[in-house]
């Protein structure tokens, strides 16, 4: 069972009650995102990749999730975003 169902299936059997974040641990940018697919998928040199300039961006420069009431509640997090991204893309194919 994946945290995420774990994190459901105690939802459903406990009255915990709240705005709860479930989220792999970490942070990057768009771009680090980005660039870690690519590299993860063997096509880094497929695709050129520009990172968004600050100024040009209509979005906040941080806006991390945090999994706060998951460890308040005792609910296992997520693994972290790499390790999630990696094991994402080797069940789907990645970008074949």
């Amino acid at each position: 069972m994946t945290a995420y169902q774990e994190a459901g299936r105690h939802f459903i059997d406990n009255e915990e009650y709240g705005l709860y974040h479930v989220v792999c641990p970490g942070s990057c940018s768009r771009y680090e995102f980005a660039r870690t697919i690519l590299s993860l998928t063997g096509k880094t040199g497929e695709l050129k990749l520009y990172p968004v300039v600050k100024e040009d961006a209509a979005r906040p420069t941080y806006s991390v999730l945090d999994n706060m009431m998951l460890r308040l509640t005792g609910i296992e997090e997520p693994q972290d975003w790499k390790t999630a991204l990696k094991e994402y893309l080797d069940e789907t194919g990645g970008m074949e």
